[in-house]
């Protein structure tokens, strides 16, 4: 029996595609499932891989259940927050005492939010990611009330994330200078408020038990499996998009479409209260660049939702994010476990 302590859910999809990949002692792979109740342990094929999640919630039961382990020769696999895990030893000492092997696991960023951040940065778009997130690799990281030129220094340089942000004039601003010469994409996280056109994506991936709850009509059998390959998407499941307060602006938009067009309506920025934006426009109109054009007539390309990784510590202003590992190399030590009976 193994214990696998992660902060979050994140770690799903990735789990159960290397459990289903990865072979046993006799070489062969055995057939893998998520078990959300002690009922599901019954029902599972001899010799599975259970991945038991929130075990916590039925501590007693499990405490009672576990010879069934041996008779069926289950690779119980128990998925736990830190938190859960320690209401588990409290509630159930004889069932963690047969724990053989226990790994703690680092936050991870779903794969969905790695593809719609990757969709954003090859299409140079906007995005407004909401929850906890880090940025990815290449990103120059600014607070939310970055000045406009320094921005755009920035965003010539490389895509930029922008953390939150004071209110709407500076989420206003934000988009406007990127609209200026959209030459690389611009990650808003957690800004004040939602303007739409940036899309707007959930950071926070669905609770695993609540997502597999969502599953059963079309999964009775496994809906802990579907949600997990679903990487426990929000949109995915069909849950409604984070709340954030939505402003919409006719004279804003009419003013990110000018900028979009080469065009820099100063006074319409110091009628919206962007003063900075205003001065730095009758500076002189910025030099144009050759850069991919978004489809301005149209919306923006759809991108999947974000998942969670908590926010990372926040560095010096400007900084660019740098690769932090091969997170999925966390579970070759519990895989390898599990590979060696």
């Amino acid at each position: 029996m193994l214990s696998l302590i992660a902060p979050d859910d994140a770690w799903a999809s990735t789990l159960h595609a290397l459990l289903s990949a990865v072979p046993g002692p006799d070489g062969g792979v055995p057939p893998v499932r998520v078990a959300l109740h002690p009922a599901d342990l019954s029902r599972a094929p001899h010799g599975a891989r259970v991945v038991f999640v929130r075990p916590e919630r039925y501590a007693y039961a499990l405490n009672l259940w576990r010879p069934n382990l041996v008779h069926q020769r289950l690779q119980l696999i128990l998925w736990c927050d830190p938190e859960g895990f320690a209401l588990l030893q409290s509630q159930a000492p004889d069932l963690t005492s047969w724990i053989s092997s226990r790994f703690y696991l680092p936050p991870k960023t779903p794969r969905f939010v790695e593809e719609a951040l990757a969709v954003a940065e090859r299409l140079i778009e906007p995005l407004t990611l909401v929850g906890p997130a880090t940025p990815p690799p290449g990103f120059a990281v600014w607070p939310g009330d970055v000045e406009p030129d320094t921005l755009a220094d920035a965003l010539a340089a490389g895509p930029v994330w922008v953390e939150g942000g004071r209110d709407v004039l500076d989420t206003f601003t934000q988009l406007a200078v990127w609209a200026e010469s959209p030459r690389h994409a611009i990650v808003l996280h957690d800004p004040p408020v939602a303007v739409d056109v940036a899309p707007r994506l959930d950071a926070r991936p669905c609770p695993w038990v609540e997502a597999a709850a969502l599953c059963v009509g079309q999964a009775p059998d496994d809906p802990g499996a579907l949600a997990a390959q679903l990487d426990l998407d929000p949109r995915a499941l069909g849950l409604p998009p984070a709340v954030i307060p939505e402003v919409v602006s006719a004279r804003f938009y009419a003013l990110f479409l000018g900028a979009l067009n080469g065009q820099r309506h100063a006074e319409l920025a110091k009628f919206l209260g962007l003063h900075a934006l205003a001065a730095r426009w009758r500076g002189g109109e910025a030099p144009r660049v050759d850069a991919p054009t978004p489809d301005v007539e149209g919306r923006w390309a759809v991108l999947g939702p974000l998942g969670v990784a908590p926010p990372s510590e926040p560095g010096d202003a400007g900084h660019r994010a740098t690769p932090q590992g091969a997170l999925g190399e966390a579970l070759n030590e519990p895989l390898k476990a599990l590979s060696d009976g």
